[in-house]
């Protein structure tokens, strides 16, 4: 979590007052403003205001040190009061900063929810010190009272910051959507007192409170693309002689954290209650500089609670904000040179554990395995990886490397390796159809299929062992004569043939060429002719005996893994159309 300041103070509201005054009267319609114009609503009245002018720039300062400024009446009593504000606003940050110490110790002492106790102002003090001719005296974990004295009267502020005011958390890790949102809520309690000897000449107690919300959204570079920040502050003052002002203001603004400045979509300002109790210019541009800074320290790292950003790599603590889920995963598979697969991969949020809408990719160093391709920006890519080398004991690896909108993360996928066993036997099925177009009728077709199955010889040499096919005759009289329709079949064994194997590269890895040859047997096929046309009766149940016309000599094909054999191959010429197939698998 994060630690931001609260009670940022709103824009001078009585500029908003002069815009407003030649406005429209008030309508349930809704105001929608156009180009760099951002809705203002003072009471029920809402306009148009370029958004330049009401929302001042961030800048640096202590929102703390402008609404403490604020709540300060001795102005008003001549130049000595006058006097007397400006040396207590110049000993505030320094002040604050010492509470700030406390609170920063005790945060990383107790957490942040230390500062849950009753705001008051008006707890007891410590010894009175001095700074700058301004007395100080500390009151609790979060407060503190200053004494100036000028020509026998005592100007005195007496104050405490409550709950939010000592930090609103920025979490530490994006949700997977890159949403990372912020909420506090915070008070100050300020006394302020004008005393002459032991009487009390004027007493103000100003009560400030205020909401803050920021939701900062997070790119697929795990970069914040913009900032949400709301705020509703509500001011209370009471004061000798019946003075009462109560004032709230809502403020809406969109940064731009790529580019800076403010967007005017969801930008809005509005104001109610008195004037007097809603000024604040100068604290709304320092606190929206406290929230950039903030959501950049979660993003970044740099303050005490944020060592580590949910961008930095290399973290000095605690695990990343995001991980890669690989599928499939770790340790689960045994891989052999030549094998491919592919390897999955996505973000999983920390902070939710859901999955990454957006990521960008990196593989590095990858071992014994080729992976491609080396780079990725889709939420959930793919990788494809052929095993190059399969040493026994060893390992397949790559390092991911991503950021995404759940932050950034690094992991290596691992999978033990295994050599792979000589190839010393290949076998399977093979096959084909022979198909002649016929002057009357359907075309002659020969159909065959069979197995084979050859043995290692030397060298990736392997000669036919065994084997056998059978032919199957359909379609019309191979004979082209009759018009009748043929059927018969034969079988005969493989005596002759062989495959050669060749791996690619000096470690003959894959992919692997690789050539069939197989001396097909010369059989007759009886066939018996049926269905005949009328005319060609007499041809009727007669015989005949059919050539058969089966072939398979493959060359210049490749296996991508040495143990795989399988593809096919067409040729035709005049009416004559031939497709032979192949399925084959080594074994050891």
């Amino acid at each position: 979590m994060h630690r931001a300041r609260a009670l940022f103070p709103v824009i001078l509201i009585s500029a908003f007052v002069a815009l407003l005054a030649a406005s429209a009267p008030a309508t349930a319609k809704p105001v929608k403003c156009k180009g760099s114009k951002i809705p203002v609503t003072v009471g029920k009245r809402t306009t148009c205001v370029p958004i330049g002018k009401a929302l001042p720039k961030p800048k640096q300062g202590d929102p703390r040190v402008a609404d403490l400024q604020e709540s300060l009446p001795f102005a008003r009593f001549g130049a000595a009061g006058k006097r007397a504000e400006r040396k207590l606003v110049r000993v505030l940050p320094r002040v604050l900063a010492r509470i700030d110490r406390r609170a920063a110790e005790r945060t990383a002492t107790l957490g942040p929810t230390a500062f849950a106790s009753a705001c008051s102002a008006n707890g007891p003090l410590d010894a009175e010190g001095s700074i700058g001719g301004v007395g100080i005296a500390a009151s609790g974990d979060n407060g503190a009272q200053l004494t100036v004295r000028i020509k026998g009267q005592v100007y005195r502020l007496r104050f405490a910051t409550c709950g939010g005011t000592a930090g609103l958390y920025v979490p530490e890790c994006p949700r997977a959507s890159g949403e990372v949102s912020a909420r506090s809520r915070g008070s100050i309690e300020v006394t302020d007192e004008l005393r002459e000897d032991d009487r009390v000449l004027f007493r103000q107690n100003t009560s400030i409170d205020t909401v803050e919300k920021g939701r900062g959204q997070v790119g697929a570079d795990a970069k914040l693309d913009y900032l949400d920040y709301g705020q509703i502050k509500e001011t209370f003052i009471v004061a000798t002689g019946g003075i009462v002002h109560r004032g709230k203001v809502e403020r809406q603004v969109r940064i731009d954290m790529r580019a800076g400045g403010y967007d005017p979509a969801g930008t809005s300002v509005k104001a109610s209650g008195d004037e007097k109790a809603s000024d604040g210019a100068d604290g709304f541009a320092s606190a929206v500089k406290y929230a950039i800074r903030d959501y950049r320290f979660a993003e970044k790292g740099g303050d005490f609670l944020h060592t580590d950003g949910w961008t930095t790599f290399g973290r000095n603590r605690g695990a990343y904000c995001a991980e890669p889920v690989f599928s499939p995963p770790s340790e689960t598979l045994k891989l052999k040179k030549g094998e491919r697969g592919q390897l999955g991969i996505y973000a999983k949020a920390r902070a939710d554990g859901g999955k990454a809408a957006g990521a960008k990719w990196t593989l590095l160093a990858p071992l014994n395995a080729t992976f491609e391709p080396g780079s990725s920006e889709s939420a959930g890519p793919s990788f494809s990886y052929t095993v190059t080398n399969a040493p026994a004991g060893g390992r397949v690896q790559v390092t991911v490397k991503f950021t995404s909108t759940a932050g950034v993360g690094e992991k290596t996928w691992t999978q033990p390796t295994e050599p792979r066993e000589s190839v010393n036997h290949i076998e399977g099925t093979i096959g084909g159809e022979t198909s002649q177009t016929a002057a009357v009728g359907p075309p002659s077709v020969q159909k065959w299929s069979g197995t084979a199955g050859f043995d290692l010889f030397a060298g990736g040499v392997y000669m036919l062992g065994s084997g056998s096919v059978s032919i199957e005759l359909s379609g019309t009289d191979s004979s082209g004569v009759t018009g009748c329709l043929q059927s018969g079949s034969a079988q005969a064994p493989l005596t002759s043939g062989s495959m050669n194997v060749t791996g690619s590269g000096p470690e003959g890895g894959p992919p692997f060429d690789y050539s069939i040859q197989i001396a097909m047997p010369f059989v007759a096929v009886k066939g018996t002719r049926h269905d005949c046309p009328s005319g060609a009766a007499m041809w009727e149940g007669t015989q005949f005996d059919a050539v058969p016309l089966w072939s398979l000599n493959v060359t210049g094909e490749q296996s991508p893994d040495g143990l795989t054999f399988a593809g096919s191959e067409t040729e035709s010429f005049g009416g004559l159309f031939q497709e032979r197939h192949w399925n084959l698998l080594g074994k050891p």
